[in-house]
This record gives structure tokens, C-alpha cells and sequence, in this order.
């Protein structure tokens, strides 16, 4: 297949994942065979491997074999920045998804949102989708593990979510200076263009929660810094203040890493 012609695209940051890398390769083949033809036959798979070393690269390269892949190996960058590199090197497909490396997509609420994003007009209208997922959160001892179904919110970002090549031409591509939250301050763009998401119903998928994830960093300086900054960059986006923000952290306990 030439990714010239790739219509709906998977959109993968890599970085220090070897541990997950398993699941992922596993999940996204299993996702594969589950789509239907009509999205398999214009589906492409971009993964931007972050620093990784020569044997890295080439697990990386085994894991997504036998599906239309690209590979991009990169010095360390941002998860935002990798994503824009996925998307530019594949500018004129007409759907985007982004998928983490630890965790688990479904085949049907990825097909919806693809076929969301790219029906309008081939695409060329500005299209968000956002669907419900499970978050696990998991440890070593199992009587620990928590499930949590999370819904979409108008004032949040899901992390399983799917844009059209229209939108990211009209709100611009991610923040790439942003860490933990990038993905939040382009859905603040997106609503200030006066552009309403779709909420779908379907599953999304499970999200994993654990000591090395995004989600862990959640209640860092960092990341109170950048919710901070995109209230500034954005009025009326995120209404929470920070003083809700300083005692939900002080209550917090950031799940266990895994291993």
C-alpha cells in the first residue's frame, strides 16, 4: 500500500515502552483483523520511536509487522511533537487517531470515529470525535485494581479520540512545548473556533493507569503549571481553581508502576 493513498491514520509516540510493547503489538493486530476491509485497505500505522536503541528498533519494527507502517526513529521530543510528526508526514489523509502504547483500542469505536471524521465531504469538513473508555488501574496485587468507566466531557480531553485532517488545517496542530496537557489545549482551540465535538456512545477502549503513564503525572507541578497556563491562554475553558487542584493532590495517591 502507499501511504499516499492512506485515508485513516494511527498515530503512535514511542518511548521507553519495551515492557508494554507486548500488549500493544498484540492489541493493534487483534484491532487490525477486527476493522472492516473498506478502513483496513486505507489504514496506515505511524509509530515515532523516541530515542530508542538498535534493538529497540527492531522489536519496534517486529511488533507492527504485517500492517502498512512507518517507523520514524527521533531524538527524545514530546509526545505532542510526535504527534505532528506523524500527522505531517501523512498530511492529506483524512482522519487521525492517536494511540498509546499501553493501551487497548476497540475495533468498532475506532471505526466509528474514522468514518465520523472523514464522512463530511471527504474529510474536508472540521470533525472531532470522542468516545467513552474504561480506565484500569493496575498494580502488582490484583485485589487492588480499580475499573472506572469515564464519559466525554465538554470542559476535558479524552485521551481516545479522532480528528479530521480539516480540523488540525483549521485549530493548527498540537502545542509541542506542553508535556502532559497538549492534547487539552488544542481541544480548547478547537472550542474557541466555534467547533462542537461528537460524543459517541461505543467504547472507546481501556486505558491503563499506572506509574509510568501521563496519568500519573496528572497532579505534578508540571502539570498544575500547565492547566494553569492553558486557563490564561483560554478564559472559561477549565473553571477549576487551583486551589481544588493543590487539595485533591494533597488526597492523592498516584497509582503503583508496574514490575
Amino acid at each position: 500500500m502507499n501511504p499516499n493513498t492512506a485515508r485513516y491514520v494511527i498515530i503512535t509516540s514511542y518511548f521507553a515502552g519495551e515492557k508494554y510493547l507486548p500488549l500493544y503489538s498484540w492489541a493493534l493486530h487483534f484491532v487490525w483483523r477486527r476493522l472492516p476491509r473498506r478502513i483496513r485497505e486505507q489504514l496506515w500505522v505511524v509509530v515515532v520511536a523516541n530515542d530508542a536503541s538498535a534493538h529497540g528498533e527492531r522489536r519496534l519494527a517486529a511488533a507492527v509487522a504485517g500492517i502498512p507502517n512507518e517507523v520514524l526513529c527521533v531524538p527524545r521530543e514530546s509526545i505532542y511533537a510526535s504527534w505532528n510528526r506523524g500527522v505531517k508526514l501523512l498530511p492529506d489523509a483524512a482522519a487521525f487517531t492517536f494511540w498509546n502504547v499501553d493501551d487497548i483500542r476497540f475495533a468498532k469505536s475506532l471505526t466509528e470515529m474514522f468514518e465520523i471524521c472523514a464522512a463530511a465531504d471527504g474529510g474536508a469538513v472540521p470533525r472531532l470525535a470522542i468516545c467513552p473508555y474504561l480506565e484500569f488501574t493496575c498494580c502488582r496485587c490484583p485485589w487492588a485494581w480499580r475499573w472506572r468507566y469515564r464519559r466525554p466531557r465538554w470542559d476535558n480531553m479524552s485521551p481516545f479520540f479522532c480528528v479530521s485532517r480539516a480540523a488540525l488545517e483549521r485549530v493548527g496542530l498540537f502545542d509541542e512545548t506542553f508535556r502532559i496537557m497538549g492534547d487539552s489545549e488544542w481541544y480548547a482551540r478547537y472550542l474557541e473556533c466555534g467547533l462542537q465535538p461528537t460524543f459517541t456512545r461505543r467504547l472507546g477502549g481501556i486505558f491503563i493507569a499506572h506509574g509510568g503513564s501521563l496519568s500519573a503525572r496528572w497532579w505534578t507541578d508540571e502539570a498544575i503549571a500547565e492547566n494553569q497556563l492553558i486557563e490564561s491562554l483560554h478564559p472559561g475553558f477549565r473553571r477549576t481553581p487551583l486551589s481544588v487542584y493543590q487539595r485533591l493532590r494533597a488526597g492523592h495517591r498516584p497509582p503503583p508502576r508496574l514490575g
